[in-house]
C-alpha cells in the first residue's frame, strides 16, 4: 500500500475524490468491541456509527460507480444477531 496510490485515512478525515468512485469497505476495521466476531478484529478502530456515517456520506455524492463490502467474520451463531444488526444498517 504504501507505494500504492491508494490513499489510507481515518474513517473522519476521507476526503471524496471528484468522478466515479469504486467504495470497498472491509467492515473489520469496525472497534471489535461493538462487533464481536471479526476474523481480524481491530481493537481500537473506528465506531460503527462513524464506519456508517462515512459510508452515506460517499454514497450521497452520487459518484459510487460500485460498492463492495467485505465481511470477515466467524460463522458462529453468537454472531448472527450482530452481522444482521450491521447488513440492516449498511442496506438501510
Amino acid at each position: 500500500l504504501a507505494a500504492s496510490e491508494i490513499q489510507r485515512s481515518a474513517v473522519e478525515d476521507v476526503q471524496v475524490p471528484d468522478g466515479p468512485i469504486v467504495l470497498h469497505v472491509d467492515v473489520d476495521v469496525i472497534n471489535s468491541a461493538e462487533l464481536p466476531g471479526l476474523l481480524f478484529p481491530v481493537p481500537d478502530g473506528p465506531s460503527m456509527f462513524a464506519v456508517l456515517e462515512a459510508i452515506r456520506r460517499i454514497i450521497a455524492t452520487g459518484d459510487v460507480v460500485a460498492l463492495d463490502l467485505a465481511f470477515p467474520w466467524h460463522p458462529a451463531p453468537e454472531y448472527a444477531e450482530s452481522r444482521a444488526q450491521l447488513v440492516r444498517a449498511l442496506v438501510g
